[in-house]
């Protein structure tokens, strides 16, 4: 019974990551779809404050990197190794 309700909540945390991972990425394949030059230099100037800013890349980083320590479970030892 307890790894019945640990499995239902594993499953409802990873469709929830499902549904925010498929809505990002139904986002950039809009963003980088477009054609309209407002669209394109706001893209293109959020890009930019990303790559300026040392704290947001690092934030995308180890956002990417605790998702993927939770997939992958190996990965947890680069996850301690780097943070």
């Amino acid at each position: 019974v307890y790894q019945r309700r640990q499995l239902r909540r594993f499953e409802r945390q990873r469709k929830a990551e499902s549904a925010t991972a498929m809505h990002l990425f139904t986002g950039l394949k809009w963003v980088y779809g477009q054609t309209n030059p407002v669209v394109c230099l706001a893209r293109d100037l959020g890009m930019l404050a990303v790559e300026r800013s040392t704290m947001i890349k690092r934030q995308v980083i180890r956002s990417a990197m605790h998702n993927m320590g939770r997939a992958c479970p190996s990965a947890r030892l680069v996850i301690n190794l780097t943070g």
